[in-house]
């Protein structure tokens, strides 16, 4: 919670590190901001929608970040918001893996429609919000992000890029569905030969 809040006490002080001071754009209407608050509460509480929210949500979209860190053309191992954003983009998958290979807990299919419904309304809000604020990009959806990243080459339409991330995201979290349901059928099929073999 420090490391995604710092985020913001840094820019509320600081401010931005680009032209842009209007703080309207930076409210925490993002989902690793999202995932890396509601992983808090997951750790603590062990909450059940929790933890179908952040499976789905931290192990397919919270690693795009990773794969292509737009932060790094902006900074770099000197500043505090390099460290930030890997954090932030980390934690969540270890607390989710935490839970799953610590606590017990199974992702489960149909629990899928949770993170596309909290998606869904968050995307609503960042549509509002994109239209109506200066220069906001909630979700992504509002423009392009400097350096490298996939947001980069989606259309400038909003709509369209709302589209596309509904057509990544459902088919995403079904890949992720199916490679933990393989992963339990081989590890069950394993389990039952050697009780057959004993």
């Amino acid at each position: 919670m420090i490391v995604e809040m710092s985020y913001y006490w840094r820019i509320l002080y600081c401010g931005s590190q680009g032209t842009d001071s209007n703080l309207l754009t930076y409210f925490p209407i993002q989902v690793c901001t999202w995932s890396a608050i509601l992983t808090v509460f997951l750790l603590t509480t062990e909450t059940k929608w929790i933890f179908d929210y952040c499976v789905f949500v931290c192990l397919t979209l919270g690693l795009i970040p990773l794969a292509t860190p737009a932060v790094i053309v902006q900074t770099g191992p000197s500043y505090l918001r390099y460290y930030q954003f890997f954090l932030e983009h980390m934690i969540p998958i270890y607390a989710v893996f935490y839970m799953m290979f610590i606590r017990g807990f199974k992702i489960r299919l149909k629990a899928i429609w949770k993170p596309i419904l909290v998606l869904g309304i968050g995307s609503l809000i960042a549509v509002i919000l994109n239209t109506q604020i200066p220069d906001a990009n909630y979700f992504y959806l509002g423009n392009s992000t400097a350096g490298a990243s996939l947001v980069n080459i989606m259309p400038e339409n909003i709509f369209l890029r709302l589209l596309i991330y509904g057509l990544i995201v459902i088919p995403s979290f079904l890949i992720l569905y199916g490679i933990f349901y393989l992963i339990d059928y081989l590890k069950d099929k394993k389990n039952k030969k050697v009780e057959v073999e004993s």
